[in-house]
């Protein structure tokens, strides 16, 4: 769904199809190596030679070719370079989903929605599925496979990509009424020099099982007009719209109405209004060098011209500008292509991982795993030691001390201003930290002054390891809320114990699984210097997410005394809240709030803690009669 927008260049070359395929880089090679020691002495480095041999043994047929990404560069593109060009040059680059399961995987320093409701994704994340080595597995594999025209490939495998989802032996429409989704998928490959199966990955992945974009339903127009005439410039059903108030007419945007764009070109945008339109702009530019043989229009307005012409673009743009695998359309860092980094086909950071776990789906049901794929692997120089992990939480916590010097610095979101969450029933406002910390008993981490006379209770997110025994030696594990570093949170007759709630036994899972411990404040009227603090089993440790602020509608605040009250706690009060979504590409949020709230997060917690010649000329096919 996450299309970056396409320029119409295309190169036609005779042969088989309209495009000829890149050539691939020449690595050092042993003359087809087959193990271990094989490819260590082609130039491999250790832990991919492992892992290459043991894939050879299994399927003999196929070869694996070095992409030195580092060489080819000249020693530019080392993996530190990439990294930074992946992660901070724009931050729509790479992005995640807004749901709970992908909070761990979110850049907590950007609370900006991007697209249709996506989230910058992290360099912990980028880092796990930008490292090769962890994707040399039989399945995964195929994000490395060679994406051009395959005589391997059957009308069978194609239409196992297609099972289960609207194209599945459906038909199409027009001139081409008689032919079947797969039929077309593998006459749209041959004719564009691309695969076939990675055609219909492609649409697949971009359309979903059930096919109900506007994009692909001829009724662009109408959605739009839906979404200006009502105003929707905040979300629907918790999808971004963004749709502007003013500067179009019903007719203006109805004229999108009888388009279609099955590979979602162009279709990118903040919001959905945006992407909708962007995609219908593309689809009406369509393909010009079929515009002579389609009666004068290069326009895609018929469901086959537009897998036709879709497929083109997307071969000769990709496919044919060294993008030629699942890995190099996510990650575009062959340095011979044009537009490295910028030309990126997906913006999901799974988006190659789910294509190859479709390309391999469909070769494995056909009976076809052993032809001679060609698989071409990125290697870096200055890549980690080890093959970078899939994030944890444990890697956000903040390396650096907790102390009076640099608490000022924490960053501090007022959720309340934000309309998406500001519609949720019952909440009038909240306060959402932006650390990740990770603690032990003995530990009292100062947060700062806040008045907690202001707030009806405080949400903390937090998890433990995996075999974590809340009730280790018969003694309870708490969190706590205290004003004095020194008070336990154990200590039930403390007057500086101002809340706390007890720590749940782990799970599977261990720190991935994340769970919400609600503390009461409607009864806290302490104003002043607030410190966190746990009491847990030995050796233990718990990791912090988030902590949460929340003030009922109604709740009629406890009046702090006189002498609590400061200039520091109203300041914190009045902090700026950073803007919900980005207008501007490479744009990043304000970051302008002033408070001392110590610790981490993400405004998707908000949720969860309230509940694309010879082609052209054989396009004048005769209708049925």
């Amino acid at each position: 769904m996450m299309s970056l927008l396409f320029a119409a260049l295309f190169i036609c070359a005779p042969a088989a199809g309209l495009l000829s395929t890149p050539a691939s880089a020449e690595p050092a090679s042993v003359a087809d190596p087959v193990t271990e020691a094989d490819y260590i002495a082609a130039g491999w480095p250790a832990d991919y030679a492992a892992k290459l041999a043991e894939l050879k043994k299994q399927h003999p047929s196929w070869t694996f070719e070095m992409l030195d990404v580092t060489g080819m560069s000249d020693g530019k593109y080392t993996w530190d370079y990439i990294l930074k060009m992946e992660c901070d040059d724009n931050p729509k680059r790479n992005l995640v989903g807004s749901g709970d399961a992908y909070v761990v995987l979110r850049d907590f320093r950007d609370a900006n929605l991007y697209d249709s409701g996506w989230y910058k994704a992290s360099k912990y994340t980028v880092s796990y599925f930008m490292d090769s080595r962890n994707f040399l597995d039989e399945e995964q594999i195929f994000q490395f496979a060679d994406l051009g025209w395959s005589e391997s490939v059957t009308v069978d495998m194609v239409k196992t990509v297609l099972r289960g989802t609207f194209m599945e032996n459906a038909c199409l429409d027009d001139i081409y009424s008689d032919m079947t989704y797969a039929d077309f998928f593998m006459y749209s490959g041959r004719e564009t020099g691309a695969n076939p199966v990675y055609l219909a990955v492609l649409v697949r992945s971009e359309q979903g099982t059930a096919g109900t974009s506007a994009l692909i339903g001829g009724t662009i127009g109408d959605r739009l007009w839906y979404y200006y005439s009502n105003g929707l410039t905040g979300t629907e059903n918790g999808k971004l719209i963004n749709a502007p108030t003013s500067g179009w007419t019903e007719e203006a945007l109805k004229k999108y109405n009888g388009y279609y764009n099955y590979f979602n070109i162009g279709a990118s945008g903040t919001g959905y209004f945006q992407i909708y339109r962007g995609g219908a702009e593309e689809a009406m530019k369509g393909s010009p060098e079929f515009a002579e043989a389609w009666g004068g229009t290069p326009a895609w307005n018929t469901r086959w011209k537009a897998i036709l012409g879709g497929a083109l673009r997307a071969t000769s743009k990709y496919v044919n500008d060294y993008q030629n695998t699942f890995y190099l359309q996510k990650f575009n860092v062959d340095p011979r292509s044009s537009r490295n980094f910028w030309g990126q086909y997906m913006q999901s950071i799974f988006g190659s991982q789910g294509r190859a776990a479709s390309m391999y789906k469909s070769y494995k049901e056909g009976g076809v795993l052993d032809m001679p794929y060609r698989f071409l692997i990125p290697v870096y120089s200055g890549m980690p030691e080890s093959p970078s992990k899939y994030p944890d939480g444990t890697e956000l916590a903040d390396p650096r001390p907790v102390t009076s010097a640099n608490v000022e610095s924490y960053e501090f979101l007022d959720l309340g201003r934000v309309k998406s969450f500001r519609a949720k029933s019952g909440i009038s406002s909240e306060k959402i930290s932006w650390r990740c910390l990770a603690a032990k008993t003995g530990e009292a981490i100062p947060l700062g002054q806040i008045d907690l006379s202001g707030w009806s209770s405080a949400v903390i997110e937090y998890s433990v390891a995996e075999k974590y025994d809340s009730f280790a030696g018969n003694k309870p594990s708490y969190l706590a809320l205290t004003s004095d570093s020194g008070t336990p949170a154990e200590d039930d007759g403390s007057a500086s114990l101002l809340a706390r709630g007890r720590l749940a036994d782990g799970t599977a899972g261990g720190f991935l699984f994340r769970r919400n411990m609600t503390l009461d404040l409607k009864d806290v009227s302490f104003s002043g210097e607030v410190y966190l603090t746990g009491s847990l089993a030995e050796g233990q440790q718990y990791v912090i997410h988030n902590i949460v602020l929340i003030k009922k509608q109604g709740y009629e605040a406890a009046t702090a005394p006189e002498t609590e009250t400061s200039a520091d706690t109203a300041a914190a009060e009045s902090g700026t809240a950073a803007p919900e979504t980005s207008e501007a590409e490479g744009s990043s949020p304000t970051g302008g709030c002033s408070s001392s709230l110590a610790l981490p997060a993400a405004a998707a917690f908000a949720a969860a803690a309230a509940a694309t010649s010879k082609a052209a000329t054989g396009h004048r096919r005769r209708r049925k009669k």
